[in-house]
């Protein structure tokens, strides 16, 4: 079972802003042991950007762990694509939370007020049960860096792969930030309304 949430970040005196877009997958290498991948979509030019050689988790098991950054592309119109992986083991079967929260998100998104000042969080709920087999997650193939119009209609499709064959639906949530938190005065896109 996969659930992403792309989100949003807290304030910081460094106001460089770096983080655009993300993801977290993930992939069972052992009963209780899953091989994390976080990829995320940034400003390479932000001093920010520069010092993300490691992220760091938060699992709902009470654990933390810091991921090491294995690759960076540029990916066109100052963009660059980062992945970071890492390998975490469970204490037992059960629903968990894979978490990454990093204080830099890009200024002037419209639906999220101050989005400069707005926690980028990013989560991902990994289902462990020895009676569906493994469980990893889907991955996104087409990768969110689409630019938008005013007045023309946006579509981005993902492109969702699940090697376990699992059914896949998509939904749009409300932005979440700091802790996980909703944030206060974000506002769906008018289409969506």
């Amino acid at each position: 079972m996969f659930i992403l949430f792309l989100v949003c970040f807290s304030a910081l005196q460094l106001k460089a802003t770096h983080n655009r877009a993300g993801e977290i997958t993930y992939k069972q290498i052992g009963p209780l042991t899953f091989e994390i991948t976080l990829i995320t979509f940034t400003d390479p030019s932000t001093p920010a950007h520069q010092q993300r050689t490691e992220l760091y988790f938060a699992f709902s098991d009470n654990t933390q762990d810091t991921f090491p950054r294995i690759s960076e592309t540029l990916v066109g119109n100052n963009i660059s694509r980062n992945e970071y992986v890492g390998v975490h083991t469970f204490p037992s079967v059960g629903t968990y939370i894979i978490a990454m929260e990093d204080p830099n998100r890009n200024a002037g998104i419209v639906n999220i007020p101050n989005s400069v000042d707005v926690s980028f969080y990013l989560e991902s709920i990994l289902m462990i049960n020895p009676l569906i087999g493994n469980n990893s997650s889907p991955i996104l193939l087409n990768s969110p860096i689409d630019k938008a119009m005013v007045g023309i209609p946006f579509i981005h499709n993902p492109s969702a792969f699940d090697m376990d064959g699992d059914s896949l639906g998509y939904s749009i949530i409300s932005c979440k930030g700091e802790n996980g938190n909703d944030i206060v005065g974000f506002q769906l896109p008018n289409a969506s309304n």
